[in-house]
């Protein structure tokens, strides 16, 4: 019985933190209705570490399910597909006070849905490379556009992302790309060998460089960098 309720716990462990993930991207929405973009930022970020905790332990401990996978995709469509697309309605229809305009932004929870369920489709096989960007990325892009704003040590960018029509085209851009056929670099481990990580280990590196050096702006350099890498075949 013991055995029982230790292998029982053992194959949950994943599961606790895609239901985190789910958590905090349901604390996220609240933070948007209560004009909290700022902090709902916050909720993706954790979002994405329970996201990746998730992944990572199931490797670890062989602690797959039919469940789990399919909570992750639900827990990933609040918090990488509902949460971008209020925070963005929100600062767009803050910045023109435009209902119609804002709700451009709800095509990020769309094109992510239908990246989930196309995701969901394939063989375990075909998921070592992304096929159009992963939500989690799209969400992270996202969640530096209420921080850039606040940020006035980067004038240009500050006043990049403060632009509607920058944000809008980034939404419509990133709706494209998250079910595009463009490959993208999967950063999963099946195993901690150089030779079969190196593009993995290497852009993990920059990308704590670029966040080390730029703070905020780091995320964005590495968001750009990791896309950059993917298509020039850096996978």
């Amino acid at each position: 019985m013991i055995v029982y309720y230790l292998r029982l716990i053992k194959n949950n462990i994943p599961n606790f933190f895609t239901v985190l993930n789910l958590v905090f991207g349901s604390i996220g929405v609240v933070f948007i209705m209560h004009k909290m973009p700022m902090e709902a930022s916050f909720c993706i970020w954790i979002g994405a570490v329970c996201d990746l905790l998730d992944g990572l332990l199931a490797r670890l401990l062989k602690a797959y399910s039919k469940f789990g996978e399919q909570v992750d995709s639900l827990a990933d469509l609040i918090t990488f597909g509902s949460l971008p697309s209020y925070l963005m309605f929100f600062l767009i229809e803050q910045k023109e006070n435009s209902f119609l305009l804002a709700s451009v932004s709800l095509l990020i929870v769309i094109f992510s849905a239908i990246r989930l369920a196309k995701f969901n489709l394939l063989n375990n096989d075909e998921r070592d490379v992304f096929h159009g960007i992963p939500t989690p990325s799209s969400a992270l892009f996202f969640s530096t556009f209420p921080m850039i704003q606040c940020n006035m040590e980067c004038s240009w960018l500050n006043y990049l992302f403060n632009n509607t029509y920058f944000m809008l085209f980034s939404v419509l851009i990133t709706s494209f790309l998250l079910i595009s056929r463009l490959k993208i670099m999967a950063i999963k481990f099946s195993n901690w060998s150089w030779n079969a990580n190196k593009f993995k280990f290497l852009f993990l590196f920059f990308s704590l460089c670029l966040t080390i050096l730029f703070k905020i702006n780091g995320v964005l350099f590495s968001y750009v960098l990791y896309i950059l890498m993917s298509i020039c075949g850096f996978r």
